[in-house]
């Protein structure tokens, strides 16, 4: 069955796009409404931080805020699904693994990248990380 799901948006939409459509048409089908969850690594976030001279800001705002999650949430909407908004900061790997836990999600989408094993073994992979993390489907899009 599927209740909730989760779509991990990163930066870049060209790599999104595929991602988000994916998504669409099995949620549309099931008249699910995503949450969009954008992790910010820390140092982008401090970063923002100070750009904005501010001392703190909410995560969800800034993540609704960003480009390509303003892009998908356009996206679902016109199709009548209403996504909810969610930002975390630091490890993407350890943000999905909770945000699955915390919010009882019962699929995640995101996107992946072809690596060589040297590569993933210097520099991880988030989407191997939350396959191993989580014991729910996981549709990963190649770009």
């Amino acid at each position: 069955m599927l209740d909730n799901a989760l779509v991990s948006v990163e930066d870049d939409w060209s790599r999104m796009e595929p991602v988000i459509d994916s998504a669409m048409d099995i949620l549309e089908a099931k008249n699910v409404s995503p949450i969009l969850l954008h992790v910010i690594p820390t140092s982008e976030f401090e970063a923002y931080l100070n750009k904005m001279e501010y001392n703190s800001a909410d995560p969800d705002d800034v993540a609704s805020r960003h480009d390509a999650v303003q892009r998908a949430a356009d996206r679902f909407h016109e199709v009548g699904l209403n996504p909810q908004i969610i930002g975390a900061t630091g490890d993407p790997t350890e943000n999905i693994v909770a945000s699955v836990k915390d919010h009882n999600i019962d699929h995640v989408f995101m996107g992946g990248r072809q690596r060589s094993p040297t590569g993933k073994a210097v520099l991880g992979s988030v989407s191997h990380g939350v396959l191993r993390g989580v014991d729910i489907p996981c549709t990963i899009v190649m770009s």
